[in-house]
């Protein structure tokens, strides 16, 4: 009963005062709490006269109630449902019809604190409350958005909950702005080291078809069946099948996962639960041992494989990599300076470092060219001063002095004798003709005994010791006389002058004129270089303390079908010294293959520490950055990570497509069913017949642009 009361005290004055009989005041109570339960409403754009006494009800909440009094703008009403009228919504009178919008409510104290719980409810609170809610709750968000507030409210606990993730981002975006948007990471492109997932395979090559063997089924029946080796025991379990043809026999190719054992050439192998289904191995090259890995090889050099069997191909995959140990000099140098270090050219040997330098000289002399004295000689040594190291290649090696080269200095050393003539004397002059350089001079410095030894034409120093040049070409020169008029063929020639500015790319003529000697005849020489570049150095590959280039690994390409016998051959590669034996199994094992692009340069961008970095995201939408920046700041991005936004610019093309055919029928008919599927359901097509135009209409087309804003 006391509930009663309080909810509507006026119905139950006659209980409260149960002897109070003066009417006046009974009706004085009976207003009041009439006032205490009334709101009064503010209104605007009031359209006709509202009526005591009528109905009233809100467009948008369906709150109604009575009104009890009418005043300018203003009316006072007794509410019926515990939901409040809305500001801003159209307020209909039942009976007059009177409209206007509110514009402000007003609760007492009776209805206000009857409805204190209910307040902090987003759909039944007041317009004043529900602002208090939004500056309690959703702080930081804006006041519009193109959700329904009080719905977006009601959500707002599910978007703190899950604060930072992408479908935060999603919501507020749709939320507030009515937005789709994307979130993607730059850290997804990064280049990092061994990211990539590779993925080998092995296999075997079967007999696709067989009666005796295939009482059941098929041979794709084997797919995804787990096959055993019936004389090895080996077991796989078959993931791929392939039928193909290679050196004229058609085979079924399995792809195995799970393999333990290795399946033998020729043996039969079966499904492990259904042994009926069943089939033979074809011999395959499984591998290739390797008995000696010579040297001088090259990764992807071709290996020849020959036998009984099929188009097996492999080649080296990886080989032998060190320091430099030995170097040959293969031919010396002439006209070159102590220290003179040699050129190495390291590309593609995978080594880096060796450094060789002539360490002594023979036969040294020296030449003054514009005040600069040089000491020169024959290379008698040239050392190697630093081995170097991850070498796989040989590297190629020039040894040259620049300095002496651009001098363009010609030596006797560097002239050849192609034919040393006849009759000529001691002191007969060398004539230079061409060439980029000039001054070079010389003159016959010995020639043959033609005459018989003898003590009258034999010439002793201090009467005792008898002075001779060595044997050249069979013949012995002697000391003479000077005015002893022996002739013969030319054993050396010396230079007077080295000359100047010769190069090895234009190189003088050397005669001896008529005018230059007595009587010898068909002398010929070829000047063959200057100082300085002559020297010829390269890798000792044979006797190196590590093999460079050995062959460490080979990769087969294809195993090849049917193989019972097999031989591998390498020797036109290398140094031909190694030495390969195939090994025929029933298993192989392929080159493999990269499932992703991740690991690899030119898929993926080198980190920049800004952009392209672990800890930055971007937002793709149709907003620029400013629009939502501060938003996103303020309500999900998360601490310490850093965001960037993309502009998605989207078009719509409209797109009209007109297929035009002439049918003739006559001949043969077209089946109308072949068609149907072009019309949308609900199109007639009248008499049967093909229109000769079909419309498609306008397809919405998407363009993206991508346009970086920060």
């Amino acid at each position: 009963m006391a509930n009663e009361v309080f909810l509507n005290p006026a119905l139950n004055l006659d209980s409260l005062f149960p002897t109070l009989n003066d009417e006046s005041f009974l009706q004085f109570l009976k207003e009041y709490y009439k006032f205490l339960q009334s709101t009064k409403i503010t209104l605007e754009n009031v359209s006709g006269t509202f009526v005591k006494g009528e109905t009233v009800v809100g467009f948008k909440t369906k709150a109604f109630g009575t009104v009890i009094a009418v005043g300018t703008n203003e009316i006072i009403v007794l509410m019926k449902t515990e939901t409040p009228l809305s500001s801003d919504e159209v307020l209909t009178g039942s009976t007059s019809g009177a409209t206007g919008t509110i514009t402000f409510t007003k609760d007492n104290v009776i209805r206000e604190s009857a409805r204190l719980q209910q307040a902090r409810s987003q759909y039944v609170s007041g317009d004043e409350f529900f602002k208090l809610l939004q500056d309690e709750v959703n702080r930081g968000y804006p006041s519009t958005s193109e959700a329904d507030r009080r719905a977006l409210y009601n959500r707002i606990r599910d978007l703190l909950i899950s604060k930072s993730t992408e479908e935060a981002y999603r919501f507020l975006f749709k939320a507030f702005f009515n937005e789709n948007v994307e979130i993607r990471f730059p850290g997804d492109d990064l280049l990092r080291v061994s990211d990539g997932k590779f993925e080998k395979t092995s296999l075997i090559r079967v007999i696709p078809q067989n009666t005796n063997l295939f009482p059941i089924g098929t041979i794709f029946d084997f797919l995804n069946k787990t096959v055993r080796g019936q004389t090895s025991g080996a077991v796989g379990t078959v993931v791929n099948i392939q039928i193909s043809f290679l050196g004229g026999i058609q085979y079924a190719e399995f792809n195995l996962k799970l393999v333990s054992g290795e399946f033998e050439a020729g043996e039969t192998i079966a499904d492990v639960l259904q042994p009926r289904l069943s089939t033979q191995v074809f011999g395959l090259i499984g591998d290739i041992e390797i008995i000696d890995g010579g040297s001088g090889y090259s990764i992807e050099d071709n290996i020849t494989i020959t036998g009984n069997g099929a188009e097996a191909t492999a080649v080296v995959s990886s080989i032998s990599s060190g320091p430099i140990n030995r170097i040959l000099v293969n031919t010396p140098g002439y006209g070159y300076r102590i220290n003179t270090k040699a050129t190495v050219n390291n590309s593609e040997t995978g080594g880096d470092g060796l450094s060789i330098a002539v360490t002594e000289l023979a036969n040294t002399y020296s030449i003054t060219r514009s005040s600069n004295t040089y000491i020169l000689g024959d290379t008698s040594k040239i050392s190697i001063l630093n081995r170097g190291s991850g070498y796989a290649k040989t590297p190629t090696i020039t040894l040259r002095d620049t300095t002496i080269q651009e001098l363009g200095l010609l030596s006797e050393r560097l002239i050849s004798i192609d034919n040393p003539g006849e009759d000529y004397a001691v002191g007969d002059v060398l004539t230079f003709t061409g060439g980029a350089g000039t001054n070079a001079a010389g003159i016959v410095a010995s020639i043959g005994n033609t005459e018989p030894y003898g003590e009258d034409n034999i010439l002793y120093e201090d009467d005792f010791v008898l002075l001779q040049e060595e044997e050249v070409n069979g013949y012995r020169s002697q000391i003479k006389n000077e005015d002893w008029a022996n002739l013969g063929p030319i054993l050396r020639i010396e230079l007077t002058n080295l000359g100047d500015n010769y190069t090895s790319a234009s190189l003088p003529t050397l005669t001896i004129e008529a005018a230059n000697t007595v009587s010898g005849s068909n002398a010929a020489f070829t000047v063959q270089n200057i100082q300085g570049v002559s020297a010829n150095v390269a890798v000792d590959i044979a006797n190196n303390a590590v093999g460079i280039g050995s062959i460490r690994q080979i990769n087969i390409v294809n195993p090849g079908i049917n193989f019972t016998t097999a031989n591998a051959d390498i020797s036109t590669e290398g140094d031909g010294n190694a030495i390969l034996d195939p090994v025929i199994s029933g298993l192989s094992v392929n080159r493999g293959f990269f499932t992703n692009d991740d690991g690899k340069v030119n898929f993926k961008i080198i980190q920049d520490s800004f952009f392209f970095q672990d800890f930055s995201y971007v937002i793709r939408s149709g907003l620029i950055i400013d629009a939502y920046k501060e938003l996103v700041k303020s309500t999900v991005h998360p601490a310490g990570l850093e965001f960037f936004g993309e502009i998605v610019i989207t078009s719509l093309i409209a797109l009209r497509a007109d297929f035009r055919s002439q049918i003739d029928q006559s001949p043969r008919p077209l089946a109308l069913s072949s068609f149907v599927s072009l019309f949308p359901v609900g199109v007639s097509i009248p008499n049967g017949k093909l229109p000769l135009e079909i419309e498609i209409a306008p397809i919405p087309m998407v363009q993206p642009l991508a346009v970086r804003g920060f």
